[in-house]
């Protein structure tokens, strides 16, 4: 099996270990439910077909598919391991290198995810043009990226980001690649005073110290609570700021 990793491996094994539970993983969960739930409809949704790419260890896929009762899902990922933790959760997973245009097994997929991958790729037009081949027409499109170039720093580097965006220029990209915004919003606005201070003053990350900060049960608690809030305000309202921009986007005719 071929290994194309866009970030380090040390990521994907302490990724594994947390993403079930910690609250930021969660958070991007409760958002893209949030985001998706109202264009699925009821009667139809068990047909629905979604595939993940960058699927990492299946911690966000495999909770896509129970939450929103889609049955037929398929995770992508460049990580050998990643793949295999994937293939442990039951799940039906393909290894493909994310930086050149592949084409996904059994398609074309009615949703496609790509949870922090774009700023992972060297190339964003054949990114995004190996998403829009493996749309169905009108297909849906969830992407998730970090927020804002300013807030570029250390960690970024070691795990294999070539940027950040703003909502704007997301919005341009994918209106440059033939899709359409449906709606996009900032989030993680609860932590973003701390990412400015973190960019500000914080220590320069290495591969060892490069990991999700630990928390006390009380704190991950608590944060869960706020992403609640969070994935619910972004039902009526677009946040204005965060650390993470979430965009659910319309492949066009």
């Amino acid at each position: 099996m071929k290994t194309n990793n866009i970030m380090p491996v040390y990521h994907y094994k302490n990724l594994a270990k947390i993403e079930d539970t910690y609250w930021w993983h969660q958070g991007k969960i409760f958002a893209a439910i949030s985001f998706l739930k109202p264009y699925l409809k009821k009667n139809i949704v068990s047909l629905c077909r979604l595939a993940d790419i960058g699927c990492g260890t299946g911690g966000f896929l495999k909770s896509i598919k129970s939450r929103l009762d889609i049955h037929n899902v398929i995770g992508i990922d460049g990580n050998e391991l990643a793949v295999e933790r994937s293939q442990k959760r039951g799940l039906n997973t393909q290894i493909a290198d994310l930086n050149n245009y592949f084409l996904i097994n059994c398609k074309p997929y009615n949703i496609i995810t790509a949870m922090d991958v774009l700023e992972h790729i060297e190339n964003e037009q054949v990114f995004l043009k190996t998403i829009s081949e493996n749309l169905s027409p009108e297909g849906l499109f969830l992407i998730n990226v970090p927020a804002y170039n300013f807030l570029f720093s250390s960690w970024d580097k070691v795990l294999g980001h070539k940027r950040r965006y703003s909502s704007c220029q997301l919005t341009k990209i994918l209106k440059k690649n033939n899709f359409r915004v449906i709606k996009i919003t900032y989030l993680f606005a609860y932590i973003f005073p701390f990412a400015v201070f973190r960019r500000l003053l914080g220590p320069e990350y290495t591969e060892k110290t490069c990991v999700f900060p630990r928390t006390t049960n009380f704190l991950n608690s608590s944060l869960l609570v706020l992403a609640k809030l969070e994935a619910w305000l972004i039902k009526f309202i677009r946040i204005p700021f965060g650390t993470s921009v979430l965009c659910l986007a319309k492949k066009c005719q």
